[in-house]
């Protein structure tokens, strides 16, 4: 089944971390396929909110992914996001999170460097780390990892291609 998602998306409200001990409990995480308008995307969510949210070539791909990312858990089919979820429930470190909840507060149609990232979450000199833990991010387009750019200003490298990237700031109001 392929659900449909209504653009743009709400913007997340809470990131809270899927802890080791719901992985190995066998946490139940629900995984769906997305229409979105920059194509096939899958997602997955546990009762606490989306935990994944990728453009993989195939869900063979998704399902390995969610394999790694949350060992011990129970994945089954089911509709997830059509565009009310606002909750966030992933794995990370404390680093990442505290990026990833500073990648929240970029506001559509703007963009900021992995330096100005760093230093938002208290570590300037670590933006190498900060690119890291966005290019660690889960949930593609809720986490809105594709708002960091070099410092130059070039939008820079994107997990899922940077055609990509741009094509989703542009839909943002980003000026090309």
């Amino acid at each position: 089944m392929t659900s449909k998602i209504a653009w743009p998306l709400a913007s997340p409200t809470t990131i809270e971390r899927v802890s080791d001990e719901e992985c190995r409990g066998g946490i139940v995480i629900r995984r769906g396929r997305l229409e979105t308008p920059f194509g096939i995307a899958y997602a997955a969510a546990t009762s606490g909110g989306v935990c994944c949210l990728v453009f993989p070539e195939d869900e063979q791909e998704f399902v390995a992914e969610l394999s790694r990312r949350y060992p011990g858990a129970r994945v089954v089919p089911g509709e997830v996001l059509p565009g009310s979820e606002t909750r966030l429930h992933v794995r990370g470190t404390d680093f990442q999170l505290a990026v990833w909840r500073a990648l929240l507060e970029i506001p559509a149609g703007e963009t900021r460097s992995y330096g100005e990232i760093a230093r938002r979450v208290g570590k300037p000199g670590a933006g190498r780390a900060v690119g890291r833990a966005v290019g660690a991010n889960p949930v593609s387009l809720l986490i809105p990892c594709h708002r960091v750019t070099r410092s130059s200003g070039a939008t820079g490298n994107y997990r899922w291609g940077s055609d990509l990237k741009r094509e989703i700031l542009a839909r943002e109001g980003y000026p090309r």
